[in-house]
């Protein structure tokens, strides 16, 4: 057995697809999510991954890969990232529908107004034009203002020839779009962590990792660009910008970047990694057996860390304490640090969990 959750429920409801990806509002009200499933919502006929969000107060689940009028994409859309106050998603999606003139035929970025129902495309120039190659791994930051992403593209801002993965970022509201690093070291798509740069609530700053795994943040507003970790990967930055959480060498660190002072966060028997940080806690999956008393389920688990006072809890198990009796990871965590949501192939986190599929699970 172990320490009981305080409160534990499905996201995903009781979809007949697989359900992974979450992404947590600033508060935890929000859970954004991809779904293959056909039943979360009514006139789902398009059989593809969709993007929805979940509002855990009132009950009800939204599809936000649509286009302004409510059609539904015609292709597959996933990765999504909320804005803390549940309002902007952004996601990648092939569709060709969502917003006019998508006529390029590649993955691209896109950002859902859910109160207006407003569909912008992020991975375009500052004058709008549509560009001729990927756009991937969008993060959100709080405020909705700020889309990171990943492209190939060398036509997003002048300059850019080094035919690599590049990481941008897009100002929303003057269409401006900013290059944050080069990937001169020749960084490569199919590393996805590689192509990942998490970014601040008011998008001044962003982490990344590069091919040699190191980790920097760059100051967007300054342009400063510092290295805060080697052999490191998977970097997350809190809402305030503040602090970085990483894996190195199979355990999780935190840098406070205002001291510099670095926290190793876990000594587990197996690896710990895909960190994300909250206020003052951070959220893992881990394969370690040792990081709290009773964990002999032999699964990868989802654990917080409580960076004030230490306490280590694993949250990945039922109300009543019971294991996990399969996988837990994609682990998000709120703004605030209170609501963990997360992927689990388990069966025995809820009651009447019986669909079979993977789907996605929020507890605080």
């Amino acid at each position: 057995m172990s320490a009981a959750a305080d409160e534990i429920a499905v996201v995903s409801k009781a979809s007949d697809g697989h359900s992974r990806q979450p992404s947590v509002s600033g508060d935890g009200r929000y859970v954004a999510f991809e779904s293959r499933a056909g039943n979360l919502v009514p006139d789902d006929y398009n059989g593809e991954y969709d993007v929805f969000v979940t509002d855990r107060v009132k009950g009800t689940i939204t599809r936000v890969s649509t286009a302004a009028n409510g059609e539904e994409a015609d292709e597959a859309s996933e990765m999504p990232t909320i804005s803390a106050d549940g309002r902007y998603v952004a996601f990648a999606s092939v569709a060709t529908n969502l917003v006019p003139g998508d006529t390029n035929d590649v993955l691209d970025v896109f950002v859902k107004d859910l109160v207006t129902g407003a569909v912008v495309r992020a991975n375009v120039t500052a004058s709008g034009a549509q560009v001729d190659n990927v756009g991937d791994f969008p993060r959100i930051s709080a405020d909705g203002r700020h889309v990171s992403f990943t492209s190939y593209s060398p036509d997003l801002v002048p300059g850019d020839t080094n035919n690599n993965a590049d990481g941008f970022v897009k100002n929303l509201d003057t269409g401006e779009i900013s290059l944050v690093t080069t990937n001169s070291d020749g960084s490569q798509w199919h590393h996805p962590h590689n192509a990942i740069y998490p970014i601040s609530a008011d998008g001044r700053r962003v982490t990344f990792q590069n091919a040699r795994r190191e980790v920097f943040v760059k100051d967007m507003s300054t342009g400063a660009l510092t290295r805060i970790a080697t052999a490191a990967e998977q970097p997350s930055i809190s809402a305030d910008g503040t602090k970085v959480a990483f894996s190195s060498k199979g355990d999780v660190h935190v840098v406070d970047l205002t001291t510099g002072e670095r926290t190793r966060v876990t000594n587990g028997d197996g690896g710990s990694r895909t960190p994300s940080v909250g206020a003052n806690r951070v959220v893992f999956d881990s394969a370690a057996t040792n990081l709290v008393p009773g964990d002999t389920n032999g699964q990868i688990d989802v654990f917080v860390k409580d960076l004030g006072t230490g306490a280590l809890t694993r949250v990945s198990v039922a109300a009543s304490g019971a294991q996990a009796n399969s996988w837990a990871n994609e682990a998000a965590i709120s703004a605030d640090g209170r609501v963990v949501a997360f992927t689990s192939d388990a069966t025995n986190l809820v009651p009447g969990d019986a669909n079979s599929k993977t789907d996605v699970f929020a507890t605080h």
